[in-house]
């Protein structure tokens, strides 16, 4: 028995531990476990060996497999590019083969070329291709895996620093050539930009410039908890979006240590939007019971300071959009194998992007004061750091941290 992989080895490279539009490929990558994909591979191989007589063993054409999903806002781009394999026995033991899955790196060349919207060539970035050991022990070789990358910045200084800048005003092409094949896929950044996040708006005597967002769950006297609701644009190159608030915070714990750096993610959740504006409501008491179970994890916690909020969406084109849809498992038993691709000339994969934008926000007064009284909070002492990174914006006046 002979098994030939129609998707191979399909992590996303994050070998610098930073995400990529975590909220829908970590869904798309948790769902392709490789032993359903084996078990509905073997049956289809099964069933077709009883209609026809086919040598499973004969010549074929290698079909690359190439994945690559831009983050303009990352140091460094990276390209997957794997092949199909065949082999008597047990397909798993070529999978830990590297070979039998990875090109030569003399075979290949690969290079992105960076074009304005009237088609004109404005810069180029070679791939250069690199083993990174990242893998954990598995039925895939763990020994390195090999990325093609660049470090190059895809945006210059320049084009950021304009008040007009918007990614989607550029796209981007792989050009892939393998053995002389030649393999090609173009993308185009979303459009996300910092007037994405449309509300809250900033409160009254704060510089425009400094576009901080208030969140205010709680209201004097009663100091009930209310909600916030944040409104976002939608643009014509972004298919969906995900939306996270982010609290990044420093803390003490009984023991006298102090830890910085520290955050915690509350989902805003995934939006696919069919109106110019689409919305995402925060629930104070939600919001404040998410965070005291997460700081209720804390080993000893016995003091928070708040540095600062952040408001941070995500967004992917359609094409990203559709491949997920698409090859995702329609279960955890019954898993769809599918060759949906955007790459040309038969290649397997998809060559995407994402974009994100974050804006600062801060908590009221009475948000601060809430933290105090809410019975899941009220176990831990709470602070507002003054000098943190805020733009000099102190949030509480009756909290700083001493």
């Amino acid at each position: 028995m002979s098994w030939r992989s129609p998707l191979v080895n399909l992590a996303i490279p994050n070998p610098n531990g930073k995400s990529t539009f975590v909220a829908l490929i970590n869904l798309y990558m948790l769902k392709l476990n490789f032993k359903h994909f084996l078990f509905a591979a073997a049956a289809i191989i099964l069933i077709s060996s009883c209609e026809t007589e086919v040598d499973l063993l004969a010549p074929y054409e290698e079909t690359p497999v190439i994945y690559g999903i831009l983050d303009f806002s990352k140091d460094t781009q990276f390209v997957r590019i794997n092949k199909t394999f065949l082999g008597e026995g047990d397909p798993s033991l070529y999978a830990g083969i590297k070979d039998s899955i990875e090109y030569d790196p003399e075979d290949i060349s690969a290079i992105i070329f960076k074009y304005d919207t009237d088609g004109n060539l404005l810069d180029s970035f070679p791939l250069l291709p690199t083993d990174i050991p990242n893998r954990e022990p598995g039925i895939f070789y763990d020994e390195d895996v090999r990325f093609y990358y660049t470090d190059a910045q895809l945006f210059t200084a320049s084009e950021i620093e304009l008040n007009s800048f918007n990614p989607s005003d550029f796209s981007f092409k792989l050009n892939v050539n393998i053995k002389g094949e030649e393999y090609t896929a173009t993308t185009v950044f979303p459009g996300i930009t910092e007037s994405t996040i449309f509300r809250p708006i900033p409160p009254s005597g704060i510089p425009p410039t400094v576009a901080e967002l208030r969140f205010t769950f709680g209201s004097s006297p009663s100091l009930n908890f209310t909600s916030t609701t944040l409104t976002f644009v939608r643009d014509g190159s972004t298919e969906v979006y995900s939306g996270l608030l982010r609290l990044n915070f420093n803390y003490e714990d009984v023991d006298g240590n102090y830890f910085e750096n520290q955050k915690i993610d509350f989902s805003l959740g995934e939006f696919t939007p069919s109106q110019n504006q689409f919305t995402s409501q925060v629930q104070g008491e939600n919001y404040y019971t998410f965070l005291a179970s997460q700081f209720d994890q804390i080993p000893g916690l016995s003091r928070v300071e708040f540095v600062n909020l952040k408001v941070i969406v995500t967004g992917a084109p359609e094409e990203l959009s559709t491949y997920i849809d698409v090859v995702q498992p329609v279960s955890e038993f019954s898993p769809t194998l599918s060759n949906y691709t955007n790459i040309d000339n038969g290649a397997i994969g998809i060559f995407s992007s994402v974009g994100s934008v974050s804006r600062l926000a801060f908590f009221s007064e009475n948000s601060v004061k809430m933290f105090r009284q809410f019975s899941l909070t009220n176990t831990y002492n709470y602070c507002v750091l003054e000098d943190g990174d805020n733009d000099g914006l102190i949030w509480s006046t009756s909290s700083p941290c001493q």
